[in-house]
């Protein structure tokens, strides 16, 4: 089992997150098994295993650790010439999690946008430009307070971004919201290029301020949060007609279909239009 750890954090740079969640659905599943192993897991006792989860946890929560129980067959296959059936290939497809029975991912509309940048603007500049850059980018919040001078390239219109798994990624950028990079960092003296621009804010942090800021202004519900500005920079960024293959690369989605739910894929995008797709072409200058 640790091998197979190993083999995941160091091989396949999963997170530690990740790798928390693979150790806990393998130890449900062995407590439910008691003294079988796991080559004695068979169709039918797999199936009383999601029977008794689902009087626990959620549909998500179950097809989720069934994949990962399922990679972790898959490697002792390729790894170890494992003998004994994949019973989880079957029983995953039976029990995928259908995005289509849950509701879309709540959004902001422009007028709301606007409200948040206003009061932000005028309450902490700190707060306005990380709201700034996770619409302009579409990136996780825990991205962006991690986010240093030297990860900027002003020319490429790009941030080095270091996502999930401990992956870099990089990610466009237009100019507007750049020069207010800039101006940020001349205002708060933040020079110091491998030094994060936002320390001491972490995403739990930002969070909270962002929930604040909502309650404020008067449109806080428990469906929205920071993480609705990523969704609304993608439904942005698709509405004004940046492709998906793009759109994916942008958030970091590890899997297209993630984005396919929404459009068909379309033409490469280039670097010189993200100034006229990209999620603030819809918001005037006058507002922010």
């Amino acid at each position: 089992m640790q091998q197979y750890l190993n083999y995941e954090k160091n091989v396949r740079n999963k997170s530690d997150c990740t790798i928390k969640a693979i150790e806990s659905s393998v130890s449900v599943l062995t407590d439910f098994m008691k003294k079988f192993r796991l080559r004695k897991v068979s169709p039918n006792m797999l199936r009383r295993f999601i029977d008794y989860r689902l009087t626990i946890v959620s549909r998500r929560t179950i097809a989720s650790q069934l994949a990962l129980l399922k990679t972790l067959f898959i490697y002792l296959e390729r790894h170890y010439s494992w003998k004994y059936e994949n019973v989880f290939y079957k029983i995953t497809q039976d029990f995928v999690y259908k995005e289509s029975s849950s509701p879309m991912p709540k959004i902001f509309n422009i007028e709301e946008l606007v409200k948040i940048f206003d009061y932000a603007q005028k309450t902490n500049k700190t707060n306005a430009i990380i709201i700034r850059i996770c619409l302009a980018t579409g990136c996780r919040i825990s991205e962006v307070v991690g986010i240093k001078p030297i990860d900027i390239n002003p020319i490429e219109q790009t941030i080095n971004i270091l996502g999930k798994g401990n992956k870099y990624r990089s990610v466009l950028i237009d100019k507007k919201t750049l020069k207010f990079i800039e101006q940020y960092r001349i205002q708060t003296g933040k020079d110091v290029s491998d030094q994060p621009l936002f320390p001491q804010i972490s995403p739990k942090t930002f969070s909270a301020r962002f929930a604040t800021i909502l309650q404020k202004i008067n449109i806080h519900t428990p469906q929205r949060g920071v993480h609705t500005l990523r969704h609304t920079a993608a439904t942005l960024m698709l509405e004004n007609g940046m492709p998906n293959d793009q759109v994916r690369t942008q958030l970091g989605h590890s899997d297209i279909n993630t984005t396919l739910k929404y459009t068909h894929l379309s033409t490469k995008f280039k670097r010189a239009e993200f100034d006229n797709t990209g999620p603030m072409v819809n918001i005037d200058d006058d507002d922010l």
